[in-house]
């Protein structure tokens, strides 16, 4: 059996540079293990993962927060559109009995026109017929009784 006393003398010299104790650190995504990797101490790197954790939650937290916002935004632009909406079909209903209402007038005008045309055109030729009547009295020419009636009632009315 060696005791250590046995290797005292042959092991090599160690400087005091090599003396010194190696840090354990936890190498990336092996939580627990104890390496050389990048120098750092455990309790540094589980306190960076810790921060980038809660950090990541944050994050989700306010993404999730953002998301919520404008699914609201949405929703009262939805209930904006369709209160314009039923109010331009309301307008549009209201516009459309206008128009009707006023086709139906612009028809009776015509028609009142032509016939008001029509009389005017009927007194006129009455007013003609008169003013040769007295002119042919006046040249001893007699308006016959006849055709005054040839005059439509209607116009003497």
């Amino acid at each position: 059996m060696f005791l250590p006393d046995d290797f005292a003398g042959k092991l090599p010299a160690v400087s005091q540079d090599q003396q010194q104790p190696a840090r354990a650190t936890v190498r990336k995504g092996r939580p627990g293990r104890v390496g050389v990797g990048s120098g750092q101490p455990v309790s540094e790197i589980d306190e960076r993962k810790r921060r980038r954790m809660i950090s990541n939650r944050e994050s989700a937290r306010r993404s999730r927060m953002r998301k919520q916002r404008h699914l609201d935004e949405l929703r009262c632009l939805v209930n904006r559109l369709r209160l314009e909406k039923r109010q331009m079909v309301n307008r549009l209903g209201v516009l459309t009995y206008l128009h009707h209402q006023i086709l139906l007038d612009s028809c009776r005008l015509r028609s009142e026109h032509a016939d008001l045309s029509q009389k005017l055109a009927e007194l006129r030729r009455i007013l003609a017929l008169r003013d040769l009547s007295e002119f042919s009295c006046n040249s001893s020419c007699h308006f016959s009784e006849g055709m005054l009636n040839q005059i439509p009632s209607s116009l003497i009315t």
